[in-house]
């Protein structure tokens, strides 16, 4: 009887090594992250640690307001979007190649990963002149919507101008507008 149990503990805590080992394998990355060039706000406001290096970026509320008043077009489909852009968002969310499934197809939505699926899906895309904004809903144990603002440089380097967690999805550029001027946004460092 003693022997069964030493045997059935031996043999979880070999399960559990196992599946730690398969689990660690599983989510490692690949890809290098590549770092973006940092911006003047970045350096102004942002403290020089983990925050800074995943782009937090902290504007005052007079310039959320201004980042998408200027003339603003907006993309459909995520293949719209310039190579550069997606290079940029590729590294900001750790996620290499670039994914990001187009509106009305399917993500993985839950935290039931469906592999060759992504895991974000495009809610509204453009550019207002030099900067492209991207708000996409990532799936999860709990499904967030995000909003990243990325300035392509005279350089045709990209900058991360601003982005944050969004409290609700926005139907069109409007409604994002009247969102970062209502401050309709998480402050939290975060926002993939």
């Amino acid at each position: 009887m003693r022997w069964t149990r030493v045997i059935l503990a031996t043999g979880s805590i070999c399960l559990i090594v196992v599946a730690s080992v398969i689990t660690t394998r599983y989510m490692h990355r690949r890809y290098e992250v590549q770092s973006l060039p940092s911006t003047q706000e970045e350096q102004r406001e942002a403290p020089r640690h983990e925050l800074a290096r995943r782009g937090y970026i902290k504007l005052p509320t007079a310039e959320v307001r201004r980042l998408l008043t200027d003339d603003c077009s907006t993309i459909r489909e995520p293949g719209e979007l310039p190579g550069a852009i997606k290079n940029a968002f590729a590294t900001l969310t750790d996620e290499k190649p670039f994914s990001l499934a187009a509106p009305g197809t399917r993500f993985n939505a839950t935290d039931v990963i469906e592999p060759g699926l992504p895991r974000r899906l495009l809610v509204l895309g453009g550019h207002c002149e030099n900067r492209w904004f991207i708000e996409y809903e990532q799936g999860g144990i709990g499904k967030t919507v995000a909003l990243m603002v990325l300035r392509i440089n005279p350089d045709q380097s990209v900058a991360l101008v601003w982005g944050r967690q969004l409290k609700r999805p926005t139907q069109s550029l409007r409604q994002l507008r009247n969102m970062l001027n209502s401050n309709a946004f998480w402050e939290g460092p975060y926002f993939w």
